[in-house]
């Protein structure tokens, strides 16, 4: 069990700070954080071994923000010192120690200018039957990253990022800007049940954002589980490509965002990024950090093996990833993501709109399937161009190698009575729905879901379509 010791008007609000420029999700046993300031007076908390060593969450209801998981390394001993104000931060080696993330939701203000967030304690069974302090914490003002998706605080500006954490002294002073300007809005004391969880928890809240905090006894206080919520003070609209969440491999992706009507008007920030969801899932939580007194914060992080001091925008962390981003003083804009160097497969397209004043007013995460570009192959060169007949056999591999079509020597291959010179071959990732819903309890899709073209082309005799499928596939249990 560790103790910290941690200043009394603002003890809670500095884990907040704390996770809102990620420096950490959870913290090692050996880990000790002391923060003086002037005419304080000190109180204990403690993260105990059975939270570090068990998965406690504060889940929100509906979620349908994607996170990714978390692998968090680190060693810190480091004190910033700005004028009388410190803060000693401290901890032994920890880690590497991956957590699945739940998923996260923003919430949008009704007419009425609240919104209800909903959310409910999952922790482990360590803390059955227990009572426990649930209580929320608002930040007044000053936006920091958007702690559910760590892409979003290098989508808006990666260089601002890294000046303000290569400068301990305004690392020190956005700690107290945050939290001089939280403060606890309510608080509810509730019985866990057998498994540790609670029912759900609901508060009507104005825009802002928010710190949940779990904690049990007092003096030490054993935290258990936090996250954030975020309220935004508006919907918005956003088109991402076709509207039906897939796009071909190599062209250009668009994405369309429109500010709700009462909107004020004034200069925004619009940026979007296409992620591949395995590197989403695999390398954007990849943080270490090793923090030392000769050390700026910048230098201390490393996200997927790049320090952040040496990244020069976010393709540099994420591979196979593109981004863009325009200011503009519009209540819309139109941006456009580059996929000719991304593989097909599933992605990620996170969009967010900040305001003059760098505070996060719109965000969007949809799902998007990349298909492989289509394989055009020119058979002109094997067909009769007067009969349409081929002279040769023809073998043609669909892109998702899966598929063989087979056109044999002698084939009479026209289309509306004109020789065909071109095979058409797309491998599709996404199976119509419309056939998959009509599928028995029994039906199993083997092989690859192809295209073919060009539609309408008529074979005599018929052409050969050869499956790949392995036993596993086609078995029934």
């Amino acid at each position: 069990m560790t103790n910290k010791n941690v200043n009394t008007k603002y003890n809670l609000n500095i884990l907040f700070s704390l996770l809102a420029i990620s420096i950490v999700s959870v913290l090692p046993a050996s880990a000790g954080i002391n923060f003086n300031y002037t005419n304080a007076e000190p109180h204990n908390y403690t993260i105990t071994d059975s939270v570090l060593n068990s998965n406690n969450f504060v889940k929100t209801v509906g979620g349908d923000i994607e996170m990714p998981s978390l692998t968090l390394k680190f060693a810190i001993d480091k004190t910033i010192v700005s004028g009388t104000r410190s803060l000693t931060l401290k901890s032994g080696s920890f880690g590497p120690k991956t957590t699945s993330l739940p998923d996260q939701k923003v919430f949008y203000v009704n007419p009425g200018g609240t919104a209800t967030a909903v959310y409910f304690v999952d922790a482990s069974d360590t803390f059955a039957n227990k009572v426990v302090d649930v209580s929320t914490y608002k930040q007044a003002n000053g936006d920091v990253p958007f702690f559910s998706d760590h892409s979003a605080a290098l989508m808006n500006n990666i260089d601002d990022l890294k000046n303000l954490w290569n400068n301990d002294s305004e690392v020190l002073d956005e700690f107290l800007t945050i939290i001089d300007n939280a403060s606890r809005i309510n608080k509810t004391t509730i019985t866990l049940n057998s498994f540790g969880d609670s029912g759900q928890i609901s508060h009507d809240l104005t825009p802002g954002r928010y710190l949940v905090m779990v904690t049990k006894g007092t003096d030490p206080t054993e935290i258990i589980a936090w996250n954030t919520i975020i309220v935004l003070p508006f919907d918005s609209t956003f088109n991402i490509g076709n509207g039906a969440g897939t796009a071909t491999q190599g062209t250009d992706l668009f994405v369309n965002v429109s500010l709700n009507p009462t909107a004020p008007a004034g200069d925004y920030t619009y940026a979007t990024t296409i992620i591949n969801r395995g590197d989403y899932a695999d390398n954007l939580g990849n943080i270490s950090i090793t923090w030392g007194s000769g050390q700026t914060l910048a230098q201390a992080t490393s996200i997927n093996g790049t320090i952040l001091n040496d990244a020069n925008a976010l393709t540099d962390i994420i591979p196979l990833s593109d981004s863009a981003k325009i200011t503009t003083n519009s209540k819309s804009a139109n941006m456009t993501l580059k996929t000719g160097a991304l593989s097909s497969g599933s992605y990620l397209v996170n969009t967010i709109v900040f305001n003059s004043t760098n505070y996060s007013v719109a965000f969007n995460q949809s799902l998007l399937t990349l298909e492989p570009a289509p394989l055009i192959t020119d058979i002109s060169a094997d067909i009769d161009p007067l009969t349409g007949n081929l002279n040769k056999t023809v073998n043609i591999s669909a892109p998702g190698g899966n598929v063989i079509i087979t056109i044999f020597n002698g084939t009479n291959a026209t289309l509306d009575g004109n020789p065909i010179t071109n095979i058409t071959t797309e491998s599709l990732n996404q199976v119509n729905s419309t056939f998959v819903a009509n599928m028995g309890v029994n039906d199993r899709l083997i092989g690859e879901n192809i295209s073919l073209g060009p539609e309408g082309a008529r074979f005599i005799p018929d052409i050969q379509i050869r499956f790949n499928y392995t036993h596993a596939q086609h078995a029934y249990n």
